[in-house]
């Protein structure tokens, strides 16, 4: 067995976990080194951390027409790949918009740029019913495909409640008027029904989830080099 292509392999297997869970480590690093501020107490910069509640009137969600303060919603696709298996693929994803959080010293808006959303709850459709269907057409969103066949479709609904203190991580943005919190392209802003606690531990999870699998790879086939090596 050539070294060279131990080292590669080895290489691939350890960047590509980093790679894919890179957006979730970053925001699980920011989150566990950026302390939770006042509103009125916000630096002139940077990414911050605040807690606090919507300041709004309630609102209606998409899918299921639920009283909340802020709503989202996601429709995923299972695709197959070329060589067996597959994944779930995002195609579709929607929320109520900016909003401005309130944590009794001051306000802040709150941009609503694709943000990462950490739940300790989400509701979610496999087996869709015929108001789902009209809602996906609605939105151009087909629910078949090829010759009439059904795809295999996942609809998710994320919702804040009314009065729900929320956390939020996003960078600082004075240039806007009002002053706002948003993410960035490579990280996004991070909005979530959670205490710190739970928020940096499930971050943590997301992020180290997809490593499992490939890093138990390396190390079995680091133990066959090594057995073939020695032999």
């Amino acid at each position: 067995m050539n070294n060279w292509f131990f080292w590669i392999f080895i290489f691939f297997i350890i960047v590509g976990p980093l790679i894919y869970s890179a957006t979730t480590l970053k925001n699980f690093l920011i989150s566990w080194r950026i302390p939770t501020t006042w509103i009125s107490a916000l630096p002139g910069k940077g990414w911050v951390e605040v807690t606090g509640r919507i300041h709004a009137e309630p609102i209606k969600s998409m899918l299921r027409k639920a009283d909340c303060a802020y709503w989202q919603m996601e429709v995923m696709e299972y695709q197959s790949g070329n060589r067996g298996g597959g994944r779930w693929k995002s195609i579709f994803k929607k929320s109520s918009g900016s909003f401005v959080v309130d944590d009794m010293t001051g306000r802040i808006k709150i941009q609503d740029a694709k943000p990462a959303l950490v739940m300790n709850n989400e509701y979610m459709v496999e087996k869709l019913d015929e108001s789902t269907r009209s809602l996906l057409d609605s939105i151009g969103v087909k629910s078949k495909g090829f010759l009439g066949f059904e795809k295999k479709l996942r609809v998710i609904e994320r919702l804040i409640a009314p009065d729900e203190e929320i956390l939020v991580l996003g960078k600082l943005q004075k240039s806007d008027a009002p002053v706002s919190i948003s993410g960035n392209e490579i990280v996004p802003q991070v909005i979530s029904n959670m205490s710190r606690t739970e928020m940096t531990r499930s971050l943590f999870t997301q992020a180290v989830r997809p490593m499992i699998l490939p890093y138990l790879g390396a190390i079995a086939f680091l133990i066959f080099f090594l057995y073939e090596l020695l032999k």
